[in-house]
């Protein structure tokens, strides 16, 4: 059993033999999945890839532009549609026994395709909004990637609330920016509070850091007046000249 027909049964299992539908997306699609929930009374539609196995090879992108082709095996009825040129879409369903193509329309969508439209296409509309602006970045850990998907789906809904509760026109980069400032502001005033300032920039008085005059033995830091490892260095030459001279006075 693949994995995509794995996660549908085991998600399905408290719905199965009550005859509701499933739509899923074209990663869980295949016909032995559609034949293990027909035997649960449970129908199912989705989108397939055309790379699967399960396409004939006479599925092509030859097709005239809005044209749609029928092709059945056993209780699996596929669906391919031409949207946009050398394109398909396809879609898989146990549904329909039937497909009824739209008429008086330019684009002429079949019956399967409407109701994919209809079930799935704010699922895929979501997904395309959280990738537009996204807070995923690249980790192996799953619980990670979990939360990303949580702040991202969040995200959306709360500026679609915004806008329904406000009636405010505000774009969706601008709503994230400024939920951020608001989520960051009482971090930034406590750090203000503590008086905490940046190291290297600023000395321990308040007063401006200056770089190293003697740059002997530093690489250039930036301490009040003179760095420790060039003062250290300063002092052991001072002492080592000192030395040389009273050698040289005992010498006279």
């Amino acid at each position: 059993m693949l994995l995509g027909e794995h996660v549908v049964l085991k998600l399905a299992e408290p719905y199965l033999d009550k005859g509701p539908n499933i739509t899923t997306d074209h990663f869980f699609t295949s016909c032995n999945l559609g034949e293990n929930l027909k035997k649960r009374n449970t129908s199912w539609v989705g989108t397939l890839r055309r790379t699967k196995r399960e396409v004939p090879l006479s599925v092509g992108g030859n097709n005239a532009l809005y044209s749609t082709e029928l092709l059945k095996s056993s209780d699996n009825l596929l669906t391919v549609y031409l949207g946009k040129p050398a394109k398909n879409v396809l879609v898989l369903s146990t549904m329909h026994a039937g497909c009824d193509v739209e008429d008086g329309t330019e684009k002429k969508n079949p019956e399967t395709l409407r109701y994919y439209n209809h079930t799935k296409g704010g699922v895929d509309v979501i997904d395309q909004m959280s990738r537009m602006y996204s807070v995923r970045s690249q980790t192996r850990r799953w619980p990670v990637h979990v939360f990303y998907n949580v702040l991202d789906l969040s995200m959306i809904h709360a500026h679609t609330i915004f806008r329904m509760v406000t009636n405010q026109k505000i774009k969706r980069r601008q709503f994230i920016l400024k939920i951020c400032d608001e989520l960051a502001a009482p971090y930034i005033a406590a750090r203000k509070s503590l008086n905490i300032r940046a190291v290297g920039n600023v000395g321990a008085g308040g007063e401006k850091r200056k770089k190293c005059q003697i740059l002997v033995g530093c690489n250039g830091n930036k301490p009040k007046d003179v760095c420790v490892h060039a003062k250290r260095r300063f002092v052991e030459a001072a002492k080592a000249k000192t030395l040389s001279l009273s050698a040289q006075n005992v010498t006279l």
